[in-house]
This record gives C-alpha cells, sequence and structure tokens, in this order.
C-alpha cells in the first residue's frame, strides 16, 4: 500500500514537471511568434514609409525643376533691354492678325504686311467661317485653313463689334472658346493673343460701351480660366478709351466714332508687346532672334571698322558732314 503511494506522488510529480515544461514551451512558442510579427511589420512599414517619403522628395525636386525651366526658358521676361527690342521688331513681322475691319487697319495703314492678314470688315467671331480668306496660292479659304497654312508664330485675334449687337455674351464667349481650340488643335506652336473689343465715341448710337465691357469682362474670364501661358488676353478697351468717361477718346476716332485713327494702331503695338513677352517665345522665333544677335553684332563690328579706316586714312570734316546729312 504504502509502494502504491509512493508510485503515485512520484507519478505527479512527473506529470506536473511535464506539464510545466509543455506550458514553458508554449509560451515560448507564442511569445516568438508574437516579437516576429511586428518586427517585420515594423521593418516592412519602415522601408514603405522611407520609400514614400524618398518618392515624395524626388517628385518635389522634378516638379521644381520643371517649372524654373519652364518659366525662365521660354518666355522673354529674362532677355536684355536690347534683345527684347529686336524680339518687339520681330513680334510686328511675325504677327498675324485675325479680325473685323477695325483689326483690319494694321494692315490698311501699313503696320502688317497683307500676308500678316486675315481680318477684313464684317466679320465677328459668330460668322467668321461665312468669309474667305486668302491663301498664299491666291485661293480663297476658311480662316482654319489659312492659319494652318501659315503656322504664324503668334496671332492676334480682334473681334466682337459686329457680335455685339447679335448675339449674348454667353453665345460670344462660347464662340470664341471653340475658335480657340479649333487654333490650337492646326496650330499647337502658335502663341494666341485674344484683343477686347475697343469703346464706341460717346455719341455713337451703334452700341453702348457698358454692353461692351460686359462682353470684354466675359471674354478676359474666359481666357484666365484656360490658364494657358500661350493665350492671352489684351486689354485694347483700356488703350482706346478715354480715362474719364471710358468712351471712345476723341483724339482716336477714325471718324465715326467706332472705327480708329491711323495712330492708335501703333499705341495698340506699344501695348501688346510687353504682354506677348510673357509667352513661351515659340522656337522660330528664338532662331530669328538669335540670327538678328549675330547681324547686330556683325554690323557693330563693321561700324568700327569703318570708323577705324575713316580716322587713319584721315577722313575730313567734309565726308563726316555727308554723311550726317545722308541719315
Amino acid at each position: 500500500m504504502e509502494q502504491k503511494q509512493i508510485f503515485g506522488v512520484i507519478f505527479g510529480v512527473i506529470v506536473c514537471i511535464v506539464m510545466l515544461f509543455a506550458g514553458l514551451y508554449l509560451t515560448g512558442q507564442i511569445g516568438k511568434k508574437k516579437n516576429v510579427v511586428p518586427a517585420a511589420a515594423e521593418v516592412q512599414t519602415t522601408e514603405t514609409t522611407d520609400a514614400t517619403m524618398a518618392a515624395a522628395t524626388a517628385a518635389e525636386t522634378t516638379a521644381e525643376t520643371t517649372t524654373v525651366t519652364t518659366t525662365t526658358a521660354q518666355s522673354a521676361e529674362s532677355l536684355s533691354a536690347a534683345e527684347k527690342e529686336r524680339l518687339h521688331t520681330i513680334y510686328g513681322e511675325k504677327m498675324t492678325v485675325v479680325g473685323d475691319s477695325i483689326a483690319y487697319g494694321f494692315n490698311a495703314y501699313g503696320y502688317i504686311s497683307d500676308e500678316q492678314n486675315l481680318a477684313q470688315g464684317s466679320v465677328g467671331i459668330r460668322n467668321i467661317h461665312e468669309f474667305t480668306f486668302t491663301d498664299n496660292d491666291g485661293q480663297e479659304v476658311d480662316v482654319l485653313d489659312a492659319l494652318e497654312e501659315r503656322q504664324p508664330a503668334y496671332i492676334y485675334m480682334s473681334m466682337g463689334m459686329n457680335d455685339v449687337n447679335m448675339c449674348t455674351e454667353e453665345e460670344y464667349i462660347n464662340y470664341y472658346q471653340e475658335a480657340i481650340s479649333s487654333i490650337q488643335q492646326l496650330c499647337p506652336n502658335s502663341n494666341i493673343i485674344v484683343a477686347g473689343i475697343t469703346p464706341v465715341a460717346s455719341d455713337s448710337d451703334y452700341t453702348d460701351n457698358a454692353e461692351i465691357r460686359k462682353f470684354n469682362d466675359g471674354l478676359e474670364q474666359m481666357i484666365a480660366d484656360l490658364q494657358q501661358p500661350n493665350v492671352v488676353y489684351f486689354d485694347a478697351y483700356s488703350i482706346v478709351a478715354d480715362p474719364d468717361t471710358q468712351d471712345m477718346n476723341p483724339d482716336y476716332s477714325g471718324g465715326d466714332g467706332i472705327h480708329l485713327a491711323s495712330t492708335v494702331y501703333q499705341e495698340l503695338l506699344d501695348a501688346v508687346y510687353p504682354i506677348m513677352d510673357t509667352m513661351p517665345i515659340p522656337d522660330s522665333i528664338r532662331e530669328l532672334l538669335q540670327q538678328s544677335d549675330f547681324s547686330a553684332a556683325t554690323e557693330e563690328t563693321t561700324e568700327e571698322t569703318e570708323e577705324e579706316t575713316d580716322f587713319d586714312s584721315g577722313a575730313d570734316s567734309g565726308n563726316w558732314t555727308d554723311s550726317e546729312t545722308y541719315e
């Protein structure tokens, strides 16, 4: 009986020891699993966070680099005064004017050539496709076909006097937006300047200047909403208006209180050129600018050489006088 009790006690101790070790073993395994999983997750999370931050930093760096390149390399604002002066001369030679009889004044008064003119009387943005224009082969074509053939570096659009009494402001804006979109598809490298409608004289009964300003405000807002650097609005109204009355400046009338005097067109050009300076410079214009830089440098060198030659040969005062008289 005593032996059985002893064996029972021993057996119970063994069972307890086994259960104790088993419990410790299981506890250790579970602890290991719990420790491993969070560690792996922590490493993965850290790596993901680092990768995300690195990608974000790279993206920001790229974005900053792109912005700087676009702003500094493609506009004329960083050019010197002499370079801008030459560029403004190029503007006058490479700007195609599209519009009505008011816009036609640029060509009629000799500010642009016939090849640069796509403007004529009675044209409006609502009906421009009812008219034809002469292409390089002398054929009469739609204005879009003429622009596609020319591929002008700059397109100056000016019309609306024939629209203001014939359509609503909303229709006017929609017509213009459709025209700009069509031009951009055919002339993707062209810069587009959209001029506001000019005012009429205070005694004109053709239309009301308040209505013109409303059309212009809508047009300007539409251009701003496009947020495209190669499409800008030009406030031609303010150039022509008397600042006190907001009616046409009496000195600027071409005689009927609607059309413009010849001298006004130079003022319009002087005002629009600085706005064009803010636009991207097309490659074709950049090449011309570089060529003009080379020509200017060559002419300067030639003049210096001629002056030295005249001095060395003892050019007399009579020759200088003749030169001054000729100039």
